[in-house]
This record gives C-alpha cells, structure tokens and sequence, in this order.
C-alpha cells in the first residue's frame, strides 16, 4: 500500500534539510520512496517542485503544498521498524 506523506515547513531552508535527511533513510534502507519533493510557492504565488526525478508530477505535489510556503513532499511505502 502506498501512502502520501506532506510536511509543510514555514521557510525553504529547513524543507530542504528534511528532504536531505529522507534521502539518507532511503539510501540506509529505512523507507522505500515513489517519489520525493520540495514544493515551494514563491512571492509572486508561483509553484516550484524540486525534486530528484520527475515521479512526482507539478499538479499533485501543488495540491499536497496548499496553503503552506514550502512543503516537503513524499510517497513512501513500508519502513524498517
């Protein structure tokens, strides 16, 4: 089963460093990931997606960021325990 994980954060910096931190669990073998994002609304109201592949798409990972200036974003299935 897979599941949508949204974090939102207040600035981009710290978004960034939770989405650093996700990479070293996938890379341990901690949790598997579909897809993995920061999403970020600009001044101008713009959507940024900033990702490491293009799994997931701009509209989804929008709509997960909603109000939020920055969201970290990701679609995980199962974790170690």
């Amino acid at each position: 089963m897979s599941e949508l994980i949204v974090i939102g954060y207040d600035d981009q910096e710290a978004a960034e460093r939770a989405f650093a931190t996700v990479q070293d669990l996938q890379r341990d073998y901690v949790v598997h990931l579909n897809g993995l994002a920061v999403v970020s609304v600009d001044a101008d109201g713009r959507t940024h997606v900033d990702t490491t592949s293009r799994i997931v798409g701009v509209s989804a990972a929008s709509g997960a960021c909603g109000e939020r200036s920055s969201a970290f974003s990701s679609c995980c299935r199962g974790s170690a325990s």
